[in-house]
């Protein structure tokens, strides 16, 4: 099954502004104005916003594996850093032609703690940011990136398994579910036994 994949809508809204177009012959300079509506489309799902479907298991219960359509806002990675707590979408630090919906966890500069496991899967490609205990371990953050999971961490392949991921693969912070209508509104915090995260000074 899927594990917290996010999917552009795709092209919806040009295709339904395309087929209106063509079922009015009579009007005037139609095609530039697809062009232009195209444009402003483009450049307002690239900047602004656009709908998503996450998809899969790893975020119950906050978002349905089944797939929730969500609004997704560019404007957050752009004016402000993202904030422990929030929903975003990222580039798969996996398969960079995906996209993973996971809660922001850890911030730079903080640490959070692992499980001795855990700890061993990192440390073989980040040594240096591996703090070892007696029973739970701790991963610092470094400057840049952030330490994402997903709310079923059961079920969920994020930075556990690739370790922290860097701010510039952040697409933006899901705003608002808008799908099924029955579960529609705001995100919902994190469940209270997700992974914490302290300051590293």
């Amino acid at each position: 099954m899927l594990d917290g994949t996010a999917f552009k809508i795709p092209r919806f809204l040009f295709r339904t502004a395309k087929s209106i177009f063509r079922s009015v012959p009579e009007l005037p300079l139609r095609g530039a104005s697809l062009l232009k509506f195209a444009a402003a489309l483009y450049m307002f799902q690239r900047n602004v916003g656009e709908l998503m479907i996450c998809i899969g298991p790893s975020m119950l219960p906050t978002l349905s594996a089944d797939g929730d359509v969500v609004i997704l806002e560019h404007l957050t990675p752009q004016l402000r850093e993202v904030e422990r707590a929030d929903v975003i979408v990222a580039v798969s630090p996996q398969n960079p032609r995906m996209s993973v919906c996971k809660r922001v966890i850890a911030l730079s500069g903080e640490k959070v703690s692992v499980s001795n496991k855990t700890a061993d899967r990192i440390e073989e490609s980040h040594p240096e940011l591996v703090r070892r205990g007696s029973l739970v371990s701790f991963i610092a953050i470094p400057q840049g990136h952030v330490w994402l999971e997903g709310d079923n961490p059961a079920n969920s392949t994020d930075s556990r398994q690739y370790g922290p991921v860097p701010v510039s693969l952040i697409r933006g912070r899901v705003l608002y579910r808008i799908l099924p209508l029955e579960n529609a509104g705001h995100i919902a915090p994190p469940p209270a036994d997700l992974g914490k995260a302290s300051s590293t000074t």
